[in-house]
């Protein structure tokens, strides 16, 4: 990126002596040749910079830096650092803000990047004398910022590819507006990487209003307040982490998948909260869970997020729940713990295979209305199951009316297979060769066994 843009800010820096006059004055020809060279130059630094965010995005190397944004603040300053350009074009710019208090958490140069791009498109494609409006207001869990124009409008034909690259509105009145075509596209993206989404509408001869759809930051009152709400329950979660932003980042993601959050910060909290309240699930971070040690509370599985680097074992089944490995990007580890949240208020399809009468039994009672539960007691009857329905999770007991686990694996090798689980009542050697995990069941604790079992729940792809 230095090698492109570091000669073209260098032409440009000189070019603007030029044109300034700090190197003497210039006939008017050269005057004009030098404007135009200035212009041509600063489109082509614009280009450059729009095709290295787009290499970026591409590659999911695009860094954000999410932190809490005023909505407010963040949108004068964003119409204070266009007026030099509106008054270019004669174009006024009106902000108006229907609620006060309203909080995003996103990364705030980024997102001024975004409403440099639909200000400017606005801008640019207005009347002189005319009006370019900003609006935000509540909408539901969101927040909605709008951009509206009163300009001539979007052609029938060009709006399916507006937010394609290189694409821009192209007619004989309007191509002197110049841009590069990638500015939508950009914004597309690092719009849904703040888990929101941007869509447009116009009319001919009326203008065009863009606006993008932000998760908004609830304002949360102490947490000896938290409780659950009859339209949530059933889809709310308990998040215990150390790092406010990281848990108004996952609040505001989940709230796309329908989840509530109750967030806090110590362990005395989950305790008070776990006594309380039903929760789909507890979310932490694999280093805090040891602080919850002795928690008693109603049987949740429990979600533990640990680094790439983790020396934790993916095939064993952690002591206190399910490994979520963190991706590059946060907002994907989040997808990776919603599809398992999504999967556990649904009702999971699970088959036991255990000839064993009270290992059944057990199993039934503690699933009870949890999940659709079928129980066989051989491996031949188990590859039947798989190859007729699919499950979102097998677990296996160290009873086999005929056959083995490795038997089972075996008829079973041209089948896409959930999560196994292994639940035994001490470490099996023949278990370290086969593709299961190994649930150590103590039933002094059977809700600690539900928990461990719901949380390896993997809803699969039908379809595959």
């Amino acid at each position: 990126s230095h090698e492109l843009r570091t000669p073209l800010t260098s032409i440009l820096g000189s070019l603007g002596l030029l044109s300034s006059g700090a190197v003497g004055g210039l006939h008017k020809d050269a005057e004009s040749m030098v404007s135009i060279a200035k212009n041509n130059a600063q489109r082509l630094l614009e280009l450059i910079n729009d095709i290295l965010d787009m290499e970026k995005i591409e590659s999911g190397k695009m860094r954000f830096a999410f932190k809490e944004v005023d909505v407010d603040g963040f949108l004068r300053e964003s119409i204070d650092a266009m007026q030099g350009y509106a008054r270019q074009y004669n174009v006024l710019l009106q902000l108006m803000v229907r609620e006060e208090r309203l909080k995003v958490l996103a990364d705030y140069n980024r997102l001024l990047q975004v409403m440099n791009n639909l200000l400017s498109n606005a801008v640019k494609f207005s009347e002189a004398g005319s009006m370019v409006t900003v609006t935000a207001a509540k909408v539901g869990a969101q927040v909605r910022i709008s951009v509206s124009d009163r300009g001539r409008g979007i052609p029938e034909e060009f709006k399916e590819q507006i937010f394609d690259k290189f694409t821009q509105q192209d007619s004989s009145d309007k191509r002197h507006v110049g841009g590069t075509g990638l500015g939508l596209n950009i914004a597309r993206a690092i719009v849904e990487a703040h888990g929101g989404s941007i869509n447009f509408v116009s009319r001919s001869g009326l203008g065009t209003t863009f606006f993008i759809d932000i998760p908004r930051m609830a304002l949360r009152d102490d947490a000896s307040h938290l409780n659950t709400s009859a339209d949530k329950r059933g889809r709310r979660v308990l998040v215990y982490l150390d790092d406010v932003v990281e848990g108004a980042l996952l609040e505001m993601l989940l709230a796309q998948d329908g989840f509530s959050c109750d967030i806090v910060y110590t362990a005395t909290s989950v305790r008070t909260l776990l006594s309380l309240n039903d929760y789909v699930a507890l979310i932490t971070n694999g280093y805090l869970a040891a602080s919850l040690q002795g928690v008693k509370g109603k049987a949740i599985p429990w979600l533990l997020m640990v680094g790439k680097e983790s020396q934790e074992n993916s095939k064993d089944v952690h002591r206190d729940g399910l490994l979520i490995r963190r991706s590059e990007q946060f907002v994907d580890t989040v997808a990776q713990i919603a599809r398992h949240l999504n999967c556990l208020v649904g009702r999971p399809n699970i088959l036991q295979i255990d000839s064993d009468t009270e290992n059944r039994r057990q199993i039934k009672q503690l699933f009870s209305n949890r999940a659709v539960l079928d129980q066989v007691g051989g491996a031949q009857e188990a590859c039947g199951c798989v190859a007729a329905r699919c499950y979102d999770l097998v677990v296996v007991g160290e009873h086999f009316s005929d056959g083995s686990v490795a038997d089972f694996f075996r008829c079973t090798k041209n089948i896409r297979l959930p999560p196994v689980v292994l639940l035994t009542d001490e470490p099996i050697k023949e278990s370290k060769e086969l593709p299961v995990r190994v649930v150590i069941g103590d039933w002094s604790d059977p809700d600690r066994i539900l928990s461990l079992l719901l949380a390896q729940i993997s809803c699969t792809d039908h379809a595959a």
